[in-house]
């Protein structure tokens, strides 16, 4: 796991100056038992996706923002910019609207995700 995330979590901290993982990966060294299976599924939507990758990180973005996810907003910022999201929009989908400027495709991804927070959350 940590092979993966030093090879593959470019452009922000995962791991600190003196070795240890921060951020969401680091529960899971506690527990062993589950360390495999989650990493796998991080791994998922990466090694094989259905979305392209701009609009994969609208929607995470929504997500973070929707749950003020101080990391995930922090490294997925990151990644939407380099997947040539601007910064416009990113600010605007942070502070948790719909960004004016969305392509069709971001714009089903921003409304998808934020439609099914606010199913999820009302239940």
């Amino acid at each position: 796991m940590r092979k993966g995330i030093e090879a593959n979590f470019k452009g922000f901290t995962a791991i600190d100056d003196a070795g240890r993982l921060i951020g969401p990966s680091k529960p899971w060294l506690y527990f062993r038992k589950f360390r495999g299976p989650v990493w796998e599924l991080v791994k998922a939507p990466s090694s094989s996706p259905k979305l392209p990758r701009p609009v994969r990180e609208i929607a995470i973005l929504v997500t973070g923002a929707h749950f003020h996810s101080a990391y995930q907003i922090y490294a997925h910022v990151l990644v939407a910019e380099l997947r040539g999201i601007t910064g416009e929009k990113i600010a605007t989908i942070i502070a948790g609207q719909r960004s004016d400027d969305l392509t069709r495709e971001e714009g089903s991804a921003y409304d998808l995700a934020s439609s099914g927070l606010r199913y999820l959350v009302g239940l």
